[in-house]
């Protein structure tokens, strides 16, 4: 959503980013499938910052961020190639706009969220990318050069609200660690939940069934350890709220 409430809907089906007011009416329709300015090659991820009538449209695969002005009508302004950071950590999975000039990136080495990851800042006005806070590797069972992510594996959730800062969580240990957005530390936060129970034989099956699916072998090694109940998903709301879903 942006500062007006509109709603904003990215349909990776079409290539567009939908425009609708915030009782559900449609109100314009953004981009095309295509490689210029302004058309996208894929939609991975967008956002608008908590001020001024700006949208961020994230392409993965191609490094690029589209930048488009919304009032008092949709309008694309530019469009810029990320620069890579240092081996191994290359793409671009997810960004949070601080402002109309200042992104938050999320980088990491795989496409599947696996490897080395990071946390950068990108200046729209000078392109400079500069890293804020390193990352923890996401735990993988890794087959040869292929790597498998079940979502019971351990990972790093972020989440990013501007003026609140970064908070950063590992998915099995409750406790949230607060940045600013500067990538200074501020504060912990632990919660208490249901102690985790055993992987049953029935979830790992299921599991197993899950990436057989996508034409993978089944021949997976069986966990000795599993992080249920575990984080899910993280949220910082506007008033600096820490929000987690468990599983």
């Amino acid at each position: 959503m942006d500062r007006h409430q509109h709603i904003l809907v990215a349909d990776a089906g079409v290539y567009h980013v939908l425009l609708f007011s915030a009782q559900g009416a449609p109100i314009d329709t953004l981009g095309q499938r295509d490689n210029g300015p302004g058309e996208f090659q894929t939609l991975t991820r967008i956002a608008c910052p908590p001020e001024g009538d700006w949208l961020f449209v994230l392409e993965e695969l191609s490094r690029r961020v589209h930048r488009w002005h919304l009032d008092p009508a949709p309008r694309h302004v530019d469009t810029r190639i990320l620069p890579s950071p240092r081996a191994p950590a290359r793409w671009p999975l997810e960004l949070w706009p601080v402002s109309a000039d200042t992104l938050i990136l999320r980088f990491a080495a795989s496409l599947i969220d696996a490897g080395a990851h990071g946390l950068y800042r990108y200046q729209w006005s000078n392109r400079q990318l500069h890293r804020l806070l390193p990352l923890r590797e996401n735990e993988v069972i890794r087959r040869g050069t292929r790597r498998t992510v079940f979502p019971f594996l351990a990972r790093q959730l972020v989440a990013v609200r501007p003026p609140h800062g970064i908070a950063l969580v590992w998915s099995d240990s409750l406790q949230v660690v607060l940045y600013d957005l500067k990538g200074n530390r501020q504060a912990r936060r632990r919660f208490s939940a249901p102690p985790p129970r055993a992987l049953t034989s029935e979830d790992w099956a299921r599991a197993r069934q899950m990436d057989t699916r996508f034409a993978f072998s089944a021949s997976l090694p069986r966990l000795g350890r599993t992080h249920w109940p575990y984080v899910d998903d993280l949220l910082l709301d506007d008033a600096g709220n820490i929000w987690m879903r468990l599983l």
